[in-house]
């Protein structure tokens, strides 16, 4: 055996188990799609959702899980040229999916102890359950916008969150101020 065929038997068996992943993370994407749809329904989510928005987000689930196969599958090709150009276009669509769970898990966390404050009847409470309502969005909406720009370089990420972290505090400044200015 020379050289030469040796390449094109690892070439074919790289395709191959690259063509077997992507098979995989198909079945793999609709077993996790019929599964968070089942817990849709059993959490009666369809209730107080509208149907369009919840497939919206399984679909978005779906296509993320087979990203991710295809750049595993891509990865396991070993074809650098290739892999490192498609996998910084593709990585974000699961970055953002991943964003988006971040942000809804902070706001159900920061809605419930929001009200777990104003219920307590602590003196100021009603100024403190609106600091910690922001804060814990501030705390998620950053980690999101870090995994979402994951393509990105640090250094652009966090002065990104810097720039937007002045646009919202001078706009809750100023809808402070406009509040107080209308009450005299």
């Amino acid at each position: 055996m020379n050289i030469l065929e040796i390449d094109l038997n690892l070439a074919i068996i790289r395709v191959m188990i690259a063509f077997a992943i992507i098979i995989f993370g198909l079945i793999t994407g609709r077993l996790i799609k019929k599964f968070l749809k089942k817990i849709i329904d059993r959490l009666s989510l369809l209730k107080t959702i509208k149907p369009t928005f919840v497939s919206l987000i399984l679909v978005i689930v779906e296509l993320s899980v087979y990203i991710i196969f295809v750049l595993i599958a891509l990865n396991r090709l070993a074809i650098p040229a290739l892999t490192d150009s498609i996998y910084h276009i593709l990585i974000v669509i699961p970055a953002f999916t991943a964003s988006i769970v971040i942000v809804s898990v902070g706001f159900v966390l920061a809605v419930y102890l929001r009200d777990i404050i104003k219920e307590s009847e602590v003196k100021e409470g009603g100024f403190f359950s609106l600091f910690i309502f922001y804060f814990i969005l501030f705390v998620f909406s950053v980690y999101a916008i870090k995994l979402a720009l994951i393509s990105l370089n640090s250094i652009t990420t966090d002065y990104l969150i810097i720039l937007l972290t002045a646009i919202i505090s001078i706009s809750v400044a100023y809808q402070i101020v406009k509040k107080d200015l209308r009450k005299d």
